[in-house]
């Protein structure tokens, strides 16, 4: 058994909507992956086979409005019953997502990697910095508030320090639901978590690293003739989350991930942008 895995969730997705994370990870990565799906589509069941996917149907329903927690205790419940023996994990939104590298490439001796957001959590007022303060209050804002943003949607680490991190989050979630405060902002608990030093040992990969980059943000992109996006130190990153959020420049990413070229290549990509890009991320 591969000593890596990568999870994801595809819960509500048709296979167009997480085909790119496919394709562009077999490219690079021919370990372990599983995908969680609420319903046994047997298009979607196909395109698993054949790029070697493990998959996993939920017998239970998913509460959408709180999947940014449920999703820790699925994480935790795949790793211990169908991957225990795994010495190492990524966690992983699925639909914007994009590889150009195998990121395992890019982990450390810590527990836990974390991929960031270019900005500090006291600057990005209208989703992180709000999410906090409606929860959490000002006082806790501004314990952290200077930190760099993490992305809940990207955590990697060792085995035994993501299923921590499960523990911490899933136990959050039932404090915040005593007090009537849970919503679905994971992320939120995160950043306050981190920042109060009950993280395991952690990596932070910043966005322009050759790790992973979130692209929200991103105000300077940087590709190569090939479309590749470049790191600061001018190699191809190897996992780029929010790739639609990158503008018409996005469009690179979905031909990567396709392996597709010429005249017949553009009409695909555009077609597929159209239908699964959001019209305000295509400026």
């Amino acid at each position: 058994m591969s000593k890596n895995l990568v999870i994801g969730l595809a819960i509500g997705y048709p296979v167009e909507k997480i085909q790119n994370f496919v394709l562009s990870l077999r490219q690079y990565y021919d370990g372990n992956a599983v995908f969680i799906t609420d319903s046994e589509d047997q298009s979607m069941m196909q395109f698993f086979n054949t790029h070697d996917i493990h998959s996993i149907v939920l017998e239970e329903k998913v509460n959408i409005g709180l999947i940014g927690f449920e999703r820790w205790a699925i994480y935790r419940d795949v790793i211990n019953e169908y991957f225990s023996d795994v010495e190492n994990v990524l966690t992983s939104d699925v639909r914007d997502v994009v590889f150009q590298g195998n990121p395992f490439d890019h982990f450390t001796d810590a527990e836990l990697e974390f991929s960031t957001e270019p900005l500090k959590i006291g600057e990005c007022v209208e989703h992180n910095a709000k999410w906090i303060l409606d929860i959490y209050g000002q006082d806790v804002l501004d314990q952290v508030k200077d930190n760099v943003i993490l992305c809940a949607g990207v955590v990697g680490g060792k085995k035994s320090g993501i299923l921590a991190l499960c523990d911490l989050i899933l136990e959050e979630a039932e404090h915040l639901k005593k007090i009537n405060r849970l919503t679905f902002t994971d992320q939120a608990s995160l950043n306050v978590m981190y920042g109060q030093g009950k993280c395991p040992s952690s990596t932070l990969h910043l966005t322009g690293d050759d790790a992973m980059a979130t692209m929200h943000h991103a105000k300077t992109l940087t590709f190569d003739r090939q479309g590749y996006l470049l790191s600061n130190a001018g190699n191809r990153i190897a996992m780029v989350h929010q790739y639609d959020r990158c503008g018409f420049s996005g469009l690179n990413f979905i031909k990567n991930a396709m392996q597709v070229a010429g005249p017949s290549g553009l009409e695909v990509v555009a077609r597929y942008a159209v239908r699964n890009v959001p019209a305000h991320d295509l400026t």
